[in-house]
């Protein structure tokens, strides 16, 4: 791949237009985007995260927004009650619809009938441990 470069971090928020977010959520990426790294971002950036909230401060993204430090904001949540985001234009949140595909639909009704046949039959598949 003689067209990719490795950059530090802090020098593609700073260099970057837009910056997409695609990490695992983990006690590492929790809060990966930090004020302090909302505080590099090239001013007027988009910031889009296709993860979950928990990557960024969702504080220091409102204060980064309404300053004009980052122009919009893009991300999937299940509620912004509570948000810092809350109401703010240029922070767009969508509801979580990354799985939403033809084929996880067919497998998720696929389950279903293998879930209902088998209660059935008494014998469920899928059970779940309490």
């Amino acid at each position: 791949m003689e067209h990719v470069r490795r950059r530090p971090i802090d020098e593609l928020l700073y260099t970057s237009d837009v910056i997409l977010l695609h990490l695992a959520i983990n006690e590492e990426t929790t809060g990966f985007l930090s004020k302090e790294r909302i505080g590099l971002i090239r001013k007027g950036a988009i910031v889009i995260n296709m993860v979950d909230p928990k990557l960024v401060d969702e504080k220091a993204m409102a204060e980064a927004l309404k300053s004009g430090r980052v122009d919009q904001y893009a991300y999937e949540t299940e509620s912004t009650q509570g948000s810092p985001l809350k109401g703010i234009e240029t922070a767009l949140a969508f509801k979580p619809f990354g799985w939403y595909t033809k084929e996880s639909l067919n497998r998720n009704k696929e389950i279903w009938v293998k879930n209902i046949a088998g209660l059935c039959r008494e014998q469920p598949t899928n059970r779940i441990a309490l």
